[in-house]
């Protein structure tokens, strides 16, 4: 198991499955006792739905992450080009994942 991140209070994990249905890409193990809150599809889906724009705040937190675990296995960094689309389709699969026809 290769360590990507070491998380801290306030952090959170597992926003790309929650978000868009994908599977999971990583676990995550407790160094410590913790107090993890979980937030589910069903919590967010009002959110998306009344403010879809919601959607791409929450895609650059993911682009964010996904920079982060790509420098930390020491992969370069991504083209900006392939960052926009990679955000542009992330922000695409939010939406249809929780059904909103939106363009933002």
């Amino acid at each position: 198991m290769q360590r990507v991140a070491r998380l801290r209070s306030g952090m959170f994990v597992g926003e790309m499955s929650m978000l868009t249905g994908n599977p999971r890409s990583a676990t995550v193990v407790a160094a410590c006792e913790a107090v993890v809150f979980e937030i589910s599809r069903a919590d967010m889906e009002p959110l998306i739905k009344s403010r879809p724009e919601v959607a791409r705040v929450l895609t650059e937190a993911l682009v964010k992450r996904r920079s982060e675990t790509e420098r930390a296995r020491n992969a370069p960094p991504p083209h900006p080009e392939e960052q926009r689309s990679f955000m542009q389709q992330t922000v695409g699969r939010i939406l249809a994942f929780f059904g909103v026809n939106s363009k933002i």
